[in-house]
């Protein structure tokens, strides 16, 4: 996994609207790290605090981030708070701070509270803590957003932490929130959870206080006046202007937008190296990883010792699979500055990737040292453990990175996977509970769960997980369609017929070859009706593949030594990943036949670039947009495609994704010859095929479900299954068969239902335009 953090050599000054000390504390501690330097309102003191009179926490928030703004002269942040209790219609709720009088203390409110509520008994004490927090700019422009948390008020204070009305509310684990300590609080308070909605807007802020003082520096540094024109200075300022909007582009994801208005400000001055590294990354972005190279080495050209130009050139080099390239100029940006955490972690990568784990690990501690409170430095090193077989040490760097960022998923499942080989069944099922609820399109940790639910003797839970894991449908705001294919020439076409159920591999078998691997991913865009925007995400993963040698029954399944094989060493044995998200508008027949060739060209030509000797996973996931805009704002034309990188959901911002949740499938899927682990059991043979289709094996996953049809015809996942398996492997018409069956034992089964209208929707012919 390669990752990239651009150096804050100045920090955005942010205000916060309040003279509690308390929650300028809190607010500040959930901000180390943002490159955003916090000053409580007491470091203005000739600025009064804003009076708190309107009736609405949205109000009040956006008055004080305002007025302090323009006070201030810089951006501000604000935030109010209320505790809705429902018993006692919504209140104190706006009035929370001063329920008990002006001058009121949080005992005076506490004790009002419990008061007003001494009547009411335990199951209708329900209440939720709501932050609305505001942000606004010195022009007086406000965004908000909101957190939200829910539990009830207990009996009587408990616990010493926290502020307000913390001592007397309680969490569904039966604690309140001043029996949290500090840093599990922020991982789950409303206050906590508001500003990790708006802190993706306070780093756009500390990048562009980077990008002005970078661009600034550039005019300083100019050529003597003697020798620079008055047309130099103006071509100057108009390229300044042009790497801001650029900038902006980037910002919003429009980075055709972003290429064009960067290269205008390139052409009009040519010797600034910003704009040739900012040029890189739009490029990057776009896919056009040869014209970022190109540009990154134009930069570095003219300012040989940048640091973080080296750093994004190893990044597009690592993209391409050039593992040596990369880690020259890793070495190059350590060598620079050794204080980048990020260099540091994306050379351990590299070190990671040619087997020198030693030297990985080195790489990864040194940039968790570098910064303790990154979740994804955390989890690297977490990931290496693993690996190492060092599953404590794994989990401990786990935890620490979901302490961090309560958020992010990922982390979530490796750490539940740890739990459950160090035989905590407990703790696993808790932590990959939580994964689902965050993520419910994670099919891994779904089928890990649904596995330790059957191993803990709960089979009604393994059966409700499973039956959420499969949806044929691209409804807005869902998972939306999800499928994988395998592929790998030259192979021959599995068997459809299965065997046994008490064996792992029914019969010999290999992964279904189709002519055309894509054309599965053809067939759905074309079911897309031309009123219809959608999104496709498309992930590949490019895995070195097994030689054909021997092999003996114990050699493990072609995906595990695949990823063993990875983890050898050398450049040509290390995975790659590629994301790419393609748009389709609403559109006419000749129009949207356009789009599906363009998408379709686009992917081939991911395929032409798979390094040789490679199997390809290949995963798409489509989800319906409204129909008048698929993502873009600005009424322009969208662009054909962007690159983005792959991770559930990327949460950190990697710029070149890793492949280990694919060992955690690995680990759990039956060897050839060896018995599943359970064998007898219908829910036991869908989480194996579910594991199969996770990786793009139709086939064998098909297998996997015929096995537990077998051996209960009435279980819905499994039915299921075999419908997914039966679009993966181009059996439409089976996949129809599999979803009315379904239908037959459950008549109101939402994923059957909508599975069967995408299904049996008529694909768009193809148009030929007329000439």
């Amino acid at each position: 996994m390669i990752t990239y953090a651009p150096v804050l050599r100045q920090t955005a000054r942010l205000v916060l609207a309040t003279r509690n000390a308390h929650k300028a504390a809190e607010i500040s501690r959930l901000l180390e790290g943002s490159g955003v330097e916090c000053a409580a309102l007491d470091a203005y003191p000739g600025v009064p605090e804003v009076e708190e009179d309107l009736d609405t926490l949205e109000g009040n928030a956006a008055k004080k981030a305002e007025q302090t703004a323009r006070a201030c002269g810089t951006w501000a942040l604000a935030d109010d708070t209320g505790l809705e209790v429902a018993a006692l219609n919504g209140a104190p709720g706006v009035f929370s701070a001063r329920w008990a009088g002006h001058g009121c203390s949080y005992a005076d409110n506490c004790a009002k509270l419990l008061r007003e509520l001494s009547d009411v008994p335990a199951p209708r004490r329900a209440a939720s803590f709501r932050t609305v927090m505001a942000l606004s700019g010195p022009d007086g422009r406000v965004e908000t957003v909101e957190g939200r948390l829910d539990g009830t008020i207990a009996s009587a204070p408990r616990g010493t932490g926290g502020f307000g009305y913390d001592p007397l509310f309680l969490l569904p684990d039966g604690r309140t929130l001043a029996q949290l300590g500090a840093d599990e609080k922020n991982a789950l308070s409303h206050r906590g959870r508001a500003l990790r909605e708006i802190l993706p807007r306070l780093k756009a802020l500390a990048l562009g206080a980077v990008l002005s003082l970078l661009v600034a520096d550039v005019s300083a540094s100019k050529t003597e006046p003697g020798q620079e024109t008055i047309w130099d200075q103006i071509m100057a300022a108009q390229a300044q202007r042009g790497l801001r909007q650029g900038h902006r582009y980037l910002e919003e994801k429009k980075y055709d937008l972003a290429m064009q208005e960067i290269k205008r400000a390139v052409a009009g001055n040519p010797k600034d190296p910003l704009g040739r590294l900012l040029l890189g990354v739009a490029q990057y972005w776009s896919g056009a990883v040869d014209e970022s190279i190109a540009s990154y080495q134009a930069a570095l050209a003219l300012d040989p010792g940048n640091a973080q130009g080296h750093l994004l050139l190893g990044i597009s080099h690592a993209w391409q699979g050039d593992a040596s390239a990369a880690e020259a100029e890793f070495h190059r940006a350590v060598e620079l500055d050794p204080a980048r955490a990020d260099a540091q972690m994306n050379l351990g990568s590299i070190r990671e990737t040619f087997g020198d784990y030693p030297g990985a690990l080195e790489r990864f501690r040194l940039a968790v040292d570098l910064e303790k409170r990154n979740p994804l430095y955390r989890f690297q090193l977490g990931s290496l453990y693993r690996k190492l077989g060092r599953d404590a040490d794994a989990l401990e760097q786990f935890r620490e990175a979901v302490k961090i960022e309560s958020s992010y998923e990922d982390a979530m499942l490796e750490m539940g996977c740890a739990q459950e080989r160090l035989k905590d069944a407990k703790g696993a099922i808790a932590t990959l509970r939580r994964a689902v609820d965050l993520k419910p399109g994670d099919s891994v940790a779904r089928m890990r769960l649904s596995r330790l639910y059957l191993a803990v003797g709960r089979p009604r839970k393994a059966r409700a997980i499973l039956a959420e894991a499969f949806h044929l449908t691209p409804e807005e705001g869902g998972s939306g369609l999800q499928l994988s294919v395998a592929y790998a020439s030259g192979r021959k076409p599995a068997s459809e017929t299965g065997g046994p159920a008490g064996s792992a591999e029914p019969e010999p078998a290999v992964e279904l070859e189709p002519a055309d691997p894509l054309s599965l991913f053809e067939r759905n865009l074309r079911r897309v009706p031309l009123e219809q925007a959608a999104v496709m995400h498309m992930d590949a993963v490019f895995l070195p593949r097994p030689k054909l040698l021997k092999e003996g029954p114990k050699e493990g399944s072609s995906l595990r030594r695949a990823l063993a094989r990875a983890g050898a060493g050398g450049d040509d044995a290390a995975p790659r990943a590629v994301r790419r998200d393609f748009i389709l508008t609403a559109s006419d027949a000749v129009a949207r036949e356009k789009q599906v060739a363009d998408i379709m060209g686009e992917m081939r030509q991911v395929m032409r670039e798979a390094p040789p000797e490679a199997d390809a996973r290949l995963g798409m996931n489509l989800t319906f947009t409204r129909p008048v805009d698929a993502g873009r704002s600005d009424g322009a034309a969208p662009s054909k495609v962007s690159y983005q990188p792959r991770q559930v959901g990327n949460d950190m911002g990697l710029w070149v994704i890793g492949t280990g949740w694919m060992a955690l499938v690995a680990e759990v899927l039956p060897e050839p010859g060896e018995k599943a682990a359970f064998p007898e059991d219908a829910d036991g043979w869908t989480a194996i095929g579910l594991a199969h289709a996770t990786v793009g094996e139709g086939q064998r996953a098909m297998e996997a479900f015929l096995n537990a049809t077998r051996l209960d015809l009435r279980s819905v996942p499994a039915w299921l299954g075999r419908g997914v398996a039966g679009v993966m492997t181009g059996d439409d018409a089976g996949a129809v068969s599999a979803l009315r069956t379904v239908l037959a034992i459950d008549p109101k089964n939402k994923a059957a239902n909508d599975g069967l209208k995408w299904l049996l929707r008529p694909a768009q012919a193809k148009e030929t335009p007329k000439k």
